[in-house]
């Protein structure tokens, strides 16, 4: 959504909505507790996942640390969210504008379509959250960049990766991701970069990504094939360890290629959705349409995060097997249809013992 500053100055902030539940009846607040409902459970699969991920280990350490920070870091945008919801739903106002107006917009040149911001100090809550949504976004998108560089770094240092920590390569990662996404952020927020230059940047970077991968896959098939060869005991190539690593580069691409797949699922659908909308299109169904759009944003992790835990089977069996909501219903199923089996004799092992002698006594008297 387009605003203007001061009457001066366009900014866009990745929201859609503004100002749109101003009378909170009981639907209002049936939609509240709801919204808030799919929150925690977004927070406790995020914080179930990194510990899963975390414990189990099962790719090299820097991935684990990559793959963490990048789930955690979905509660900036819960925090972002909160900050902006009472704007949103009309309990606060920004000042300068209409409080009986509702905006649901994504991107427009018309002045008369943009909501108004006299100054940042006027509602800096409002404008904080806004930012923090885009810089998320945007760290989100950087997030399969920075796995994609964590994994060719494996690739190359294959003969020695998988023996040495080098913590040293997730922290430059990550605070590079963090310090790129702040600048790709303003530029966007100030609209030096527009948005139609966003989409084309967005393709581009998917596209590096899906070619890095590739390379690093070929890579890693062409070493397999050495280390499958019939004379992999006269090849010193590649040492033990690297073969171990090539093992885990097979298993962490596979991991990614589910990663990168839903990842690039959303993100496109999310893109083409909003650059071929217009709200002359959606009319009267703009607010729900725009509402669904965020609310889905902001609650993905309760797909997201289950279906990439099912991509690994150690995360799978500890990731469900410690769910609550998983144990009462199982328990609740047992409850409703209980088992039926066999009662087993109780063994007694000095018993057991007299019966064995007892028979080879008999077979040699």
């Amino acid at each position: 959504m387009n605003f203007r500053i001061a009457n001066s100055s366009i900014y866009f902030f990745p929201i859609f909505l503004l100002n749109y539940q101003s009378d909170f009846n009981f639907f209002s607040f049936f939609l509240l507790i709801f919204e808030l409902i799919l929150y925690v459970i977004a927070g406790i699969m995020t914080v179930n996942g990194c510990l899963v991920i975390h414990k189990t280990r099962v790719f090299h350490q820097n991935m684990n640390i990559c793959l963490c920070s990048f789930l955690m870091q979905w509660f900036e945008l819960l925090v972002g969210k909160l900050l902006v919801m009472p704007y949103q739903k009309g309990w606060m106002v920004v000042p300068g504008n209409d409080p009986s107006r509702t905006f649901a917009d994504l991107y427009t040149k018309n002045a008369s379509r943009m909501a108004v911001i006299t100054s940042f100090w006027d509602c800096p809550l409002f404008v904080i959250g806004m930012f923090l949504i885009s810089h998320y976004i945007v760290c989100a998108i950087l997030s399969l960049v920075v796995l994609t560089v964590e994994r060719s770094f494996a690739t190359y240092l294959l003969n020695d990766y998988e023996t040495k920590t080098v913590p040293e390569i997730h922290r430059i990662l990550l605070v590079a991701q963090q310090i790129i996404g702040a600048l790709i952020s303003w530029l966007s927020c100030t609209v030096m970069i527009p948005v139609e230059a966003w989409l084309i940047l967005i393709v581009l970077v998917m596209a590096l990504t899906f070619a890095g991968y590739t390379y690093i896959w070929y890579w890693n098939v062409r070493v397999h094939k050495i280390m499958d060869s019939r004379h992999i005991f006269s090849c010193t190539k590649y040492s033990l360890q690297a073969r171990f690593q090539a093992k885990e580069n097979a298993r962490s691409l596979s991991f990614a290629r589910t990663v990168f797949s839903l990842a690039t699922v959303c993100i496109s659908s999310q893109a083409i959705i909003l650059a071929v909308q217009t709200p002359e299109l959606l009319g009267n169904l703009a607010v729900p349409f725009f509402y669904l759009l965020e609310l889905t944003h902001t609650a993905y992790p309760i797909l997201f995060i289950p279906l990439i835990l099912l991509t690994v089977p150690s995360w799978r069996k500890k990731f469900f097997d410690g769910c609550v909501t998983i144990r009462l219903i199982k328990w609740f199923l047992a409850k409703r249809s209980p088992e039926v089996g066999f009662m087993k004799p109780r063994s007694d092992s000095k018993l057991e013992t007299d019966e064995y002698f007892k028979q080879l006594n008999r077979l040699w008297t």
